[in-house]
């Protein structure tokens, strides 16, 4: 009965996970943007000494650098 109704006012779940464009609030999602410090995601490719106090880690920053830890 809900999506009969859903279907008929037009609304539709988004497969995005993004809410209406309607709810979007541009000024404080840039607001945010600008005070927080960008995140980067890194793999892990290789593990120097493991198990040992001196164990050090080869990471893959993609499209940045490849860095010794």
């Amino acid at each position: 009965m809900a999506k009969k109704i859903n279907d008929l006012r037009g609304i539709k779940e988004s497969d995005t996970g993004l809410a209406a464009p309607s709810q979007w609030d541009l000024v404080s999602d840039k607001q945010m943007m600008q005070a927080e410090q960008p995140l980067q995601v890194a793999s892990c490719t290789k593990v120097i000494s493991p198990n040992t106090e001196d164990a050090k880690y080869v990471i893959n920053v993609k499209q940045i650098a490849k860095e010794l830890l």
